[in-house]
Protein backbone atom coordinates (compact mmCIF):
# COMPACT_ATOMS: atom_id res chain seq x y z
CA UNK A 1 0.00 0.00 0.00
CA UNK A 2 2.81 2.43 0.78
CA UNK A 3 4.41 1.57 -2.59
CA UNK A 4 1.31 2.83 -4.37
CA UNK A 5 1.38 6.09 -2.43
CA UNK A 6 5.05 6.55 -3.27
CA UNK A 7 4.44 6.13 -6.99
CA UNK A 8 1.63 8.84 -6.95
CA UNK A 9 3.93 11.28 -5.13
CA UNK A 10 6.69 10.57 -7.61
CA UNK A 11 4.27 11.38 -10.52
CA UNK A 12 3.28 14.70 -8.94
CA UNK A 13 6.95 15.54 -8.45
CA UNK A 14 7.68 14.76 -12.12
CA UNK A 15 4.83 17.10 -13.23
CA UNK A 16 6.29 19.90 -11.14
CA UNK A 17 9.73 19.26 -12.70
CA UNK A 18 8.32 19.48 -16.24
CA UNK A 19 6.47 22.69 -15.38
CA UNK A 20 9.63 24.08 -13.87
CA UNK A 21 11.47 23.39 -17.12
CA UNK A 22 9.26 25.99 -18.83
CA UNK A 23 9.75 28.58 -16.06
CA UNK A 24 12.33 31.36 -15.95
CA UNK A 25 16.01 30.92 -15.12
CA UNK A 26 15.54 32.26 -11.58
CA UNK A 27 13.88 28.96 -10.57
CA UNK A 28 17.29 27.36 -9.81
CA UNK A 29 17.52 29.28 -6.55
CA UNK A 30 14.45 27.48 -5.10
CA UNK A 31 15.42 23.85 -5.92
CA UNK A 32 16.45 23.06 -2.33
CA UNK A 33 13.17 24.42 -0.97
CA UNK A 34 11.23 22.35 -3.49
CA UNK A 35 13.19 19.23 -2.51
CA UNK A 36 12.43 19.71 1.17
CA UNK A 37 8.72 20.23 0.42
CA UNK A 38 8.64 17.00 -1.61
CA UNK A 39 10.36 15.02 1.17
CA UNK A 40 7.98 16.35 3.80
CA UNK A 41 5.02 15.54 1.56
CA UNK A 42 6.22 11.97 1.11
CA UNK A 43 6.82 11.54 4.86
CA UNK A 44 3.37 12.89 5.74
CA UNK A 45 1.81 10.60 3.14
CA UNK A 46 3.60 7.52 4.44
CA UNK A 47 2.85 8.41 8.08
CA UNK A 48 -0.84 8.53 7.21
CA UNK A 49 -0.52 5.10 5.62
CA UNK A 50 1.24 3.79 8.72
CA UNK A 51 -1.48 5.23 10.92
CA UNK A 52 -4.06 3.29 8.94
CA UNK A 53 -1.92 0.17 9.18
CA UNK A 54 -1.51 0.54 12.97
CA UNK A 55 -5.27 0.41 13.35
CA UNK A 56 -5.36 -3.17 12.03
CA UNK A 57 -4.83 -6.08 14.46
CA UNK A 58 -2.02 -7.73 12.53
CA UNK A 59 0.17 -4.58 12.38
CA UNK A 60 1.20 -4.83 16.02
CA UNK A 61 3.23 -7.99 15.36
CA UNK A 62 5.07 -6.61 12.27
CA UNK A 63 5.98 -3.08 13.49
CA UNK A 64 9.72 -3.71 13.39
CA UNK A 65 9.52 -4.94 9.83
CA UNK A 66 7.58 -1.86 8.75
CA UNK A 67 10.08 0.48 10.35
CA UNK A 68 12.86 -1.18 8.41
CA UNK A 69 10.88 -0.83 5.20
CA UNK A 70 10.29 2.85 6.00
CA UNK A 71 14.01 3.41 6.46
CA UNK A 72 14.67 1.67 3.15
CA UNK A 73 11.96 3.73 1.45
CA UNK A 74 13.40 6.94 2.95
CA UNK A 75 16.85 6.11 1.56
CA UNK A 76 15.35 5.35 -1.82
CA UNK A 77 13.37 8.62 -1.74
CA UNK A 78 16.52 10.58 -0.93
CA UNK A 79 18.30 9.01 -3.88
CA UNK A 80 15.39 9.83 -6.19
CA UNK A 81 15.23 13.40 -4.90
CA UNK A 82 18.99 13.78 -5.48
CA UNK A 83 18.53 12.56 -9.03
CA UNK A 84 15.62 14.99 -9.52
CA UNK A 85 17.71 17.85 -8.16
CA UNK A 86 20.59 17.01 -10.50
CA UNK A 87 18.17 16.82 -13.44
CA UNK A 88 16.61 20.18 -12.57
CA UNK A 89 20.07 21.77 -12.25
CA UNK A 90 21.06 20.50 -15.68
CA UNK A 91 17.83 21.83 -17.21
CA UNK A 92 18.30 25.22 -15.55
CA UNK A 93 21.85 25.46 -16.90
CA UNK A 94 20.61 24.48 -20.35
CA UNK A 95 17.84 27.11 -20.12
CA UNK A 96 20.38 29.75 -19.12
CA UNK A 97 22.57 28.85 -22.07
CA UNK A 98 19.58 29.05 -24.44
CA UNK A 99 18.51 32.39 -22.95
CA UNK A 100 22.03 33.76 -23.44
CA UNK A 101 22.05 32.57 -27.05
CA UNK A 102 18.60 34.14 -27.62
CA UNK A 103 19.79 37.40 -26.02
CA UNK A 104 22.83 37.55 -28.29
CA UNK A 105 20.67 36.74 -31.30
CA UNK A 106 18.19 39.50 -30.34
CA UNK A 107 21.05 41.96 -29.89
CA UNK A 108 22.42 41.04 -33.31
CA UNK A 109 18.95 41.51 -34.85
CA UNK A 110 18.48 44.87 -33.11
CA UNK A 111 21.92 46.00 -34.23
CA UNK A 112 21.07 45.01 -37.81
CA UNK A 113 17.70 46.77 -37.63
CA UNK A 114 19.36 49.93 -36.28
CA UNK A 115 21.92 49.91 -39.07
CA UNK A 116 19.16 49.31 -41.64
CA UNK A 117 17.04 52.15 -40.19
CA UNK A 118 20.06 54.47 -40.22
CA UNK A 119 20.77 53.66 -43.86
CA UNK A 120 17.10 54.24 -44.74
CA UNK A 121 17.07 57.56 -42.91
CA UNK A 122 20.21 58.60 -44.76
CA UNK A 123 18.60 57.62 -48.07
CA UNK A 124 15.43 59.56 -47.18
CA UNK A 125 17.49 62.61 -46.24
CA UNK A 126 19.33 62.43 -49.55
CA UNK A 127 16.01 62.10 -51.43
CA UNK A 128 14.54 65.05 -49.50
CA UNK A 129 17.59 67.19 -50.22
CA UNK A 130 17.41 66.31 -53.90
CA UNK A 131 13.66 67.11 -53.97
CA UNK A 132 14.31 70.49 -52.31
CA UNK A 133 16.99 71.31 -54.86
CA UNK A 134 14.68 70.32 -57.72
CA UNK A 135 11.83 72.41 -56.24
CA UNK A 136 14.12 75.42 -55.81
CA UNK A 137 15.26 75.07 -59.41
CA UNK A 138 11.63 74.83 -60.59
CA UNK A 139 10.70 77.91 -58.55
CA UNK A 140 13.60 79.81 -60.06
CA UNK A 141 12.43 78.87 -63.54
CA UNK A 142 8.86 79.91 -62.64
CA UNK A 143 10.15 83.24 -61.33
CA UNK A 144 12.04 83.86 -64.56
CA UNK A 145 8.91 83.00 -66.54
CA UNK A 146 6.78 85.38 -64.43
CA UNK A 147 9.33 88.19 -64.93
CA UNK A 148 9.22 87.64 -68.68
CA UNK A 149 5.42 87.60 -68.57
CA UNK A 150 5.38 90.83 -66.54
CA UNK A 151 7.62 92.53 -69.08
CA UNK A 152 5.34 91.37 -71.90
CA UNK A 153 2.26 92.65 -70.05
CA UNK A 154 3.88 96.03 -69.43
CA UNK A 155 4.64 96.34 -73.14
CA UNK A 156 1.06 95.39 -74.02
CA UNK A 157 -0.37 97.83 -71.45
CA UNK A 158 1.76 100.63 -72.86
CA UNK A 159 0.62 99.86 -76.40
CA UNK A 160 -3.00 99.60 -75.28
CA UNK A 161 -2.77 102.91 -73.42
CA UNK A 162 -1.45 104.62 -76.53
CA UNK A 163 -4.26 103.11 -78.61
CA UNK A 164 -6.87 104.21 -76.06
CA UNK A 165 -5.54 107.75 -76.05
CA UNK A 166 -5.79 107.89 -79.83
CA UNK A 167 -9.32 106.46 -79.77
CA UNK A 168 -10.36 108.83 -76.97
CA UNK A 169 -9.12 111.79 -78.98
CA UNK A 170 -11.05 110.63 -82.04
CA UNK A 171 -14.16 109.96 -79.94
CA UNK A 172 -13.92 113.39 -78.31
CA UNK A 173 -13.85 115.00 -81.71
CA UNK A 174 -16.83 112.92 -82.87
CA UNK A 175 -18.79 113.76 -79.71
CA UNK A 176 -18.15 117.47 -80.13
CA UNK A 177 -19.48 117.28 -83.68
CA UNK A 178 -22.54 115.32 -82.52
CA UNK A 179 -23.19 117.72 -79.64
CA UNK A 180 -23.04 120.67 -81.98
CA UNK A 181 -25.48 119.01 -84.39
CA UNK A 182 -27.76 117.95 -81.53
CA UNK A 183 -27.73 121.46 -80.07
CA UNK A 184 -28.76 122.90 -83.39
CA UNK A 185 -31.55 120.30 -83.73
CA UNK A 186 -32.76 121.00 -80.18
CA UNK A 187 -32.87 124.72 -80.81
CA UNK A 188 -35.01 124.11 -83.88
CA UNK A 189 -37.30 121.72 -81.96
CA UNK A 190 -37.59 124.10 -78.99
CA UNK A 191 -38.53 126.93 -81.28
CA UNK A 192 -41.16 124.81 -83.02
CA UNK A 193 -42.52 123.49 -79.71
CA UNK A 194 -42.64 126.98 -78.24
CA UNK A 195 -44.74 128.10 -81.16
CA UNK A 196 -47.04 125.09 -80.68
CA UNK A 197 -47.35 125.78 -76.94
CA UNK A 198 -48.22 129.39 -77.59
CA UNK A 199 -50.97 128.30 -79.95
CA UNK A 200 -52.25 125.76 -77.38
CA UNK A 201 -52.09 128.37 -74.63
CA UNK A 202 -54.20 130.74 -76.68
CA UNK A 203 -56.76 127.98 -77.33
CA UNK A 204 -56.73 126.98 -73.63
CA UNK A 205 -57.17 130.60 -72.58
CA UNK A 206 -60.17 130.89 -74.83
CA UNK A 207 -61.60 127.59 -73.43
CA UNK A 208 -61.09 128.77 -69.85
CA UNK A 209 -62.84 132.03 -70.57
CA UNK A 210 -65.79 130.11 -72.00
CA UNK A 211 -65.91 127.82 -68.92
CA UNK A 212 -65.70 130.78 -66.56
CA UNK A 213 -68.64 132.34 -68.31
CA UNK A 214 -70.55 129.03 -67.99
CA UNK A 215 -69.69 128.78 -64.28
CA UNK A 216 -70.83 132.32 -63.74
CA UNK A 217 -74.15 131.44 -65.32
CA UNK A 218 -74.37 128.32 -63.08
CA UNK A 219 -73.59 130.39 -59.98
CA UNK A 220 -76.22 132.91 -60.95
CA UNK A 221 -78.71 130.06 -61.38
CA UNK A 222 -77.61 128.49 -58.06
CA UNK A 223 -77.98 131.82 -56.27
CA UNK A 224 -81.44 132.09 -57.70
CA UNK A 225 -82.27 128.55 -56.46
CA UNK A 226 -80.80 129.30 -53.03
CA UNK A 227 -82.92 132.38 -52.91
CA UNK A 228 -85.96 130.24 -53.60
CA UNK A 229 -85.21 127.52 -51.05
CA UNK A 230 -83.21 129.15 -48.26
CA UNK A 231 -86.41 130.13 -46.55
CA UNK A 232 -87.27 129.41 -42.96
CA UNK A 233 -90.33 127.39 -43.80
CA UNK A 234 -89.77 123.61 -43.39
CA UNK A 235 -90.83 121.11 -46.04
CA UNK A 236 -93.63 119.02 -44.56
CA UNK A 237 -94.41 115.36 -45.17
CA UNK A 238 -96.62 114.71 -48.17
CA UNK A 239 -97.50 112.18 -50.83
CA UNK A 240 -94.57 110.91 -52.94
CA UNK A 241 -90.96 112.07 -52.81
CA UNK A 242 -90.28 115.78 -52.47
CA UNK A 243 -87.16 117.15 -54.20
CA UNK A 244 -85.41 120.04 -52.43
CA UNK A 245 -82.59 122.28 -53.76
CA UNK A 246 -80.47 124.87 -52.01
CA UNK A 247 -77.72 125.26 -49.48
CA UNK A 248 -79.85 124.72 -46.36
CA UNK A 249 -83.36 123.85 -45.22
CA UNK A 250 -85.40 121.57 -42.99
CA UNK A 251 -88.06 118.86 -43.14
CA UNK A 252 -90.97 118.55 -40.74
CA UNK A 253 -93.69 116.04 -39.99
CA UNK A 254 -96.55 115.87 -37.49
CA UNK A 255 -97.08 112.18 -37.02
CA UNK A 256 -100.09 110.13 -37.67
CA UNK A 257 -100.36 106.34 -37.45
CA UNK A 258 -98.43 104.41 -40.17
CA UNK A 259 -96.94 107.51 -41.78
CA UNK A 260 -94.31 107.14 -44.57
CA UNK A 261 -92.47 110.25 -45.85
CA UNK A 262 -89.59 110.76 -48.38
CA UNK A 263 -87.42 113.74 -49.39
CA UNK A 264 -84.58 114.00 -51.96
CA UNK A 265 -82.18 116.87 -51.18
CA UNK A 266 -79.65 118.24 -53.71
CA UNK A 267 -76.99 120.61 -52.28
CA UNK A 268 -74.54 122.73 -54.33
CA UNK A 269 -71.70 120.77 -55.97
CA UNK A 270 -68.59 120.38 -53.80
CA UNK A 271 -70.50 120.44 -50.50
CA UNK A 272 -71.91 117.97 -48.00
CA UNK A 273 -74.62 118.34 -45.31
CA UNK A 274 -74.47 118.73 -41.56
CA UNK A 275 -77.61 118.04 -39.51
CA UNK A 276 -79.52 119.10 -36.44
CA UNK A 277 -82.50 117.00 -35.34
CA UNK A 278 -85.42 117.74 -33.11
CA UNK A 279 -87.07 114.37 -32.42
CA UNK A 280 -89.79 114.53 -29.84
CA UNK A 281 -91.80 112.10 -27.77
CA UNK A 282 -91.76 108.33 -28.19
CA UNK A 283 -93.60 105.58 -26.38
CA UNK A 284 -91.20 102.65 -26.94
CA UNK A 285 -87.47 102.00 -26.97
CA UNK A 286 -85.28 101.53 -30.05
CA UNK A 287 -86.70 102.11 -33.51
CA UNK A 288 -89.92 100.10 -33.08
CA UNK A 289 -92.15 103.16 -32.79
CA UNK A 290 -90.58 105.12 -35.65
CA UNK A 291 -87.28 106.25 -37.18
CA UNK A 292 -85.59 108.58 -39.67
CA UNK A 293 -83.27 106.97 -42.28
CA UNK A 294 -80.54 108.84 -44.25
CA UNK A 295 -79.04 107.53 -47.52
CA UNK A 296 -76.17 108.81 -49.67
CA UNK A 297 -76.79 109.23 -53.41
CA UNK A 298 -73.70 108.82 -55.60
CA UNK A 299 -74.80 108.73 -59.22
CA UNK A 300 -77.05 105.69 -59.57
CA UNK A 301 -75.80 104.14 -56.31
CA UNK A 302 -77.70 104.64 -53.05
CA UNK A 303 -75.98 103.80 -49.75
CA UNK A 304 -78.17 103.49 -46.68
CA UNK A 305 -76.82 104.74 -43.36
CA UNK A 306 -77.96 103.80 -39.87
CA UNK A 307 -81.47 104.55 -38.71
CA UNK A 308 -81.88 107.60 -36.48
CA UNK A 309 -83.86 106.96 -33.31
CA UNK A 310 -84.25 109.42 -30.42
CA UNK A 311 -82.13 107.51 -27.94
CA UNK A 312 -79.58 106.28 -30.51
CA UNK A 313 -78.68 109.78 -31.63
CA UNK A 314 -77.91 110.68 -28.03
CA UNK A 315 -75.59 107.63 -27.73
CA UNK A 316 -73.80 107.53 -31.11
CA UNK A 317 -73.76 111.18 -32.15
CA UNK A 318 -73.86 112.36 -35.75
CA UNK A 319 -70.61 110.53 -36.79
CA UNK A 320 -72.69 107.41 -37.45
CA UNK A 321 -74.77 109.39 -39.99
CA UNK A 322 -71.97 111.19 -41.85
CA UNK A 323 -73.16 111.95 -45.43
CA UNK A 324 -70.19 112.68 -47.74
CA UNK A 325 -72.07 113.63 -50.94
CA UNK A 326 -74.08 116.69 -51.95
CA UNK A 327 -77.19 114.57 -52.65
CA UNK A 328 -79.01 112.45 -50.06
CA UNK A 329 -82.40 110.93 -49.20
CA UNK A 330 -84.50 111.35 -46.06
CA UNK A 331 -87.00 108.60 -45.23
CA UNK A 332 -89.38 108.54 -42.24
CA UNK A 333 -91.68 105.83 -40.87
CA UNK A 334 -94.01 106.34 -37.87
CA UNK A 335 -96.14 104.11 -35.65
CA UNK A 336 -96.63 105.62 -32.19
CA UNK A 337 -94.90 109.00 -32.01
CA UNK A 338 -97.24 111.63 -30.66
CA UNK A 339 -95.78 114.94 -31.80
CA UNK A 340 -93.29 114.70 -34.68
CA UNK A 341 -89.75 115.57 -35.73
CA UNK A 342 -87.89 118.49 -37.30
CA UNK A 343 -84.59 117.84 -39.20
CA UNK A 344 -82.38 120.81 -40.15
CA UNK A 345 -79.60 120.50 -42.76
CA UNK A 346 -76.96 122.93 -44.02
CA UNK A 347 -74.27 122.56 -46.70
CA UNK A 348 -70.55 122.90 -45.95
CA UNK A 349 -67.59 122.63 -48.34
CA UNK A 350 -65.93 119.23 -48.56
Amino acid sequence: MWRTAFSLSTFITAVLIVAGDAASVNMSTSISDLTQEIVMSLIVNQMAILKDMNESSYLCASRDREFREIRLWKEEAKQQLQAIEDNLREKVEDAQARMQNMTEEIRDNLRGMAEDAQSRMQALEEDRQQALEERAEAQQQELERMEALQQTLEERVEALQQTLEERAEMRQQTLEERVEALQQTLEERVEARQQTLEERAEALQQMLEERVEALQRVNELQDAMNTLHNDTEPSQCGVGTKILHGGKGSVLSYYSFSLDCNWRVVLPSGTRPIFHLELLEERCEGCDCGFVQLSEVRGLDIKRLSRICPRDILVHGWDAYNVTTNEFLIHFENNFFTKGFHLYYESVFI
